[in-house]
């Protein structure tokens, strides 16, 4: 099971150390996705159900778009 990698916000070139993107010279997000049942895999909710984002919470957390625990 893969517990941390690192993800270039840009171009999405991973990588398994936190070494600048080769592509655009980003650096890299660290993504820590969990285990299969933890509930960052899925993309954040509201109270009643809507969508927030498409995107999972651990990638939301990852950029500084949702904070850690939200």
């Amino acid at each position: 099971m893969i517990t941390q990698f690192y993800l270039c916000p840009k171009c999405f070139e991973a990588a398994d150390d936190p070494t600048p993107c080769p592509r655009c010279g980003g650096k890299r997000a660290t993504c820590q996705p969990g285990a299969a049942d933890n509930p960052v895999r899925k993309p954040p909710v509201t109270a009643t159900g809507e969508l927030k984002s498409r995107a999972p919470v651990w990638w939301l957390q990852a950029v500084g778009t949702l904070a850690a625990g939200n």
